[in-house]
């Protein structure tokens, strides 16, 4: 019989199956006498074994099933019914916007889903119907066929797809929106990790309540209880009593609202001119309060990677570069990536790159900020800064 261990710790259920074999082949016995040759050679032997691969198979997706009712252990379709049991949604792909000029006879009607493509070969459609001026000239909004990230430069999207009478040229004189992708079961397990405090006055609660904001990215939320002045995460709070919140995403007014609900009662706002520069500080007038809140700077960071003798080579480049932008998405399991106040850890970007490409020898894994000297040592960040990784500033050797 299988047994199934429940470890108190993690909440895993773990299937005991080294009994399975051998309650078969009594089984066997059982049915056809107790002197019966079990052992592989013979036919019933096989029979046995086949029988026993698929009773271990039964017992492991029981024991799978049941780990997806474990938040940290549920994924896909499981993970998101964890989160509605919070009220919360994973957040999906949205898909990328360009404002287009479009040139032909004056009148000519351009329907919606007419195609048009950029120069990198996505498809995009109209929004919504265009009819050209008197001047033959209209405007209107292309969306990417593909949800996600894909960016589309200023002058790039020229090429009509559904040919109508009349058009005769695309172009975006500026460049789109750029969508972004939807979110991984690591960030569905981040977003669930806050989801579940609801309520009012604690950081948890504000972080929750901001998180909830459409298009909110992340958040830091920081607390001064005391009577004066404290440091935190590289962040000096004066106002006494009182929090700091830095938000990446998100509409000003949506996110004021947000703060001012889960606050406590009679709260400051610590964030001020010591703490951000101007261009990055948001002071939001809301249902009667001044809320003010920081928005993050971003820290690009330059990333070295020594690989084993004769390793370098371009394919093994492009993979290493690919598993540290995916690293700084947060797309490997049990790492949130480069968040708010989020430090850039060589050793953590060392690993991603194992798990990502394990027949590869890493030699050594240097970082820092861009203007500064590479090394091996953490590249510490603040909670009003958000580091960012991009493909120009990682070198492999």
């Amino acid at each position: 019989m299988a047994n199934y261990e429940y470890n108190t710790t993690t909440g895993i259920v773990v299937p005991d199956t080294s009994q399975v074999k051998i309650d078969v082949e009594n089984e066997f016995r059982s049915a056809l006498g107790q002197d019966l040759d079990v052992s592989a050679s013979t036919p019933q032997g096989r029979l046995i074994e086949v029988e026993t691969v698929a009773r271990k198979r039964v017992i492991e997706n029981m024991a799978l099933l049941a780990n997806m009712f474990n938040k940290d252990q549920a994924f896909g379709i499981w993970l998101d019914v964890i989160l509605k049991f919070f009220g919360a949604d994973r957040e999906g792909a949205t898909a990328t916007k360009v404002v287009c000029q479009l040139e032909g006879e004056a009148g000519t009607s351009i329907l919606a889903n007419a195609q048009a493509k950029d120069t990198s070969g996505n498809i995009y459609y109209l929004e919504n119907s265009v009819t050209l001026d008197e001047n033959g000239e209209g405007e209107g909004t292309f969306v990417c066929m593909i949800k996600g990230a894909i960016e589309c430069q200023a002058n790039t999207l020229t090429q009509i797809v559904t040919a109508i009478l009349g058009w005769n040229s695309i172009n975006n004189a500026s460049a789109g929106v750029t969508g972004k992708e939807g979110e991984s079961d690591n960030q569905a397990r981040l977003k669930l990790s806050v989801t579940q405090y609801k309520g009012e006055g604690q950081k948890a609660n504000i972080k929750n309540a901001i998180l909830q904001v459409e298009n909110v990215v992340d958040c830091k939320v920081l607390e001064n209880y005391t009577n004066g002045s404290i440091i935190e995460d590289g962040i000096t709070i004066t106002a006494p009593h009182s929090i700091y919140v830095c938000v990446d995403g998100g509409n000003d007014t949506e996110i004021a609202q947000a703060i001012v609900r889960s606050k406590s009662g009679g709260s400051a706002f610590g964030a001020d001119l010591n703490n951000t520069s101007a261009e990055y500080l948001v002071t939001e007038e809301t249902e009667g309060t001044t809320v003010r809140f920081a928005r993050p700077t971003q820290v690009p960071v330059q990333i070295k990677v020594t690989l084993k003798s004769g390793q370098a080579i371009a394919d093994n480049i492009t993979k290493v570069k690919q598993a540290i932008i995916d690293y700084a998405n947060g797309k490997f399991d049990e790492v949130e990536g480069l968040n708010i106040g989020s430090d850039v850890s060589p050793f953590e970007i060392a690993s991603a790159i194992t798990i990502a490409i394990p027949e590869l020898y890493i030699n050594q894994v240097q970082a820092s900020k861009l203007d500064d000297t590479l090394g091996t040592a953490v590249v510490l960040i603040n909670a009003n800064e958000i580091a960012t990784i991009d493909e120009t500033n990682i070198t492999v050797e």
